[in-house]
């Protein structure tokens, strides 16, 4: 087994599909990130509010039912990652508007492209990958 020189970033994934879910996990987790998911945004939300500053990086589906969306779990996780982008899983093609919060939106079936999208943002001085669409508050 490999040895890292250096703690593995949590993810917390919030996706109501429970395959896709699944899958971005295992894949993240290959990619060398720690990786746990909720079922909803309700979850997601009392997650990030109990773990703080321990989950590194939020990708959410953008649309979910219920009250909380994706929006709020935004606001939560940049309480304590300020500087750091949420990544939204989008099934829109020119993917989303985030007009108050520091963005990466994805495809909703790409989970590759969000592991390299996380591996570039976790690099200092990286970009995110140029197929994922940046956008940033102003």
């Amino acid at each position: 087994m490999e040895a890292h020189s250096h703690p593995r970033q949590t993810v917390l994934v919030v996706d109501d599909d429970p395959i896709s879910g699944g899958l971005l996990v295992q894949i993240l987790r290959m990619g060398g990130f720690e990786a746990v998911r909720t079922a909803c945004a309700s979850h997601g939300l009392l997650t990030l509010c109990k773990a703080r500053a321990g989950v590194d990086w939020l990708v959410t589906k953008l649309e979910m039912p219920g009250l909380i969306d994706a929006w709020i779990l935004a606001d939560e996780f940049h309480r304590h990652q300020a500087d750091r982008p949420v990544v939204l899983l989008t099934d829109s093609p020119t993917g989303c508007d985030a007009p108050a919060i520091d963005a990466v939106a994805a495809p909703a079936g790409s989970p590759m492209l969000v592991v390299e999208a996380l591996q570039a943002l976790a690099q200092p001085r990286r970009p995110a990958p140029p197929s994922l669409e940046i956008s940033r508050a102003a």
